[in-house]
């Protein structure tokens, strides 16, 4: 998983449902673990196909009655709003790659979606990002309430000089990293960007 590697726990068995994974720097002292669950094909009281992944549940979406690739929302969904799923090609579940993009940087593939790590992940919990968001500019605020646009991973201020409806915006590691990536708006709308970023 990544850089780290694991190895079954010798009082699991090989084809359980349900295993536990230790580092292999275990002796050395590294506590870290990973339990798999594995998805059993199964029917409802009612005769509708579910996938049982633990203890949650998933049923077959209505929309993909037929076809190769099915989508199974959580059978909470309804009463919840959960909005877990899992999505299945012949009968195979569509499981996460993790693996390095081309200027070795981590990644995951889901099918055909690519995820990149969020910059300011640490440690073992870590968000991910649509590759294809980074494309779309988000118009929002900070927690101190200050006008943001986000663009993928990278955070833009807006000046403080600037009035009216047009508007330059630097990165917000300007003052740390001496960043020089830009934007000028004009009606929230881009009009020039200068997404270099050396960070």
């Amino acid at each position: 998983m990544g850089k780290y590697r694991f190895y079954r726990h010798s009082s699991y068995k090989e084809g359980s449902p349900r295993c536990l994974w230790v580092c292999v720097k275990w002796c050395s002292g590294c506590r870290g673990s990973v339990t798999s669950v594995g998805a059993v094909f199964t029917t409802s009281r009612r005769g509708n196909p579910v996938i049982q992944i633990g203890h949650y549940r998933y049923s077959r979406h209505t929309r993909y009655k037929l076809g190769k690739k099915v989508l199974w929302p959580c059978v909470k969904w309804a009463v919840t709003n959960c909005r877990a799923s899992v999505t299945t090609f012949e009968n195979q579940i569509i499981a996460p790659v993790f693996a390095l993009s081309k200027f070795g940087k981590p990644v995951i593939i889901i099918g055909q979606n690519r995820y990149n790590k969020y910059c300011r992940a640490k440690g073992p919990k870590a968000n991910w990002y649509c590759c294809r968001w980074s494309r779309v500019p988000f118009f929002g605020v900070s927690k101190f309430g200050k006008p943001v646009i986000v663009i993928g991973e990278y955070r833009f201020n807006r000046r403080s000089r600037c009035k009216g409806s047009r508007a330059q915006w630097q990165c917000c590691k300007k003052t740390t990293t001496g960043c020089r990536a830009s934007l000028i708006t004009a009606n929230e709308i881009i009009i020039k960007s200068n997404n270099c970023h050396n960070h």
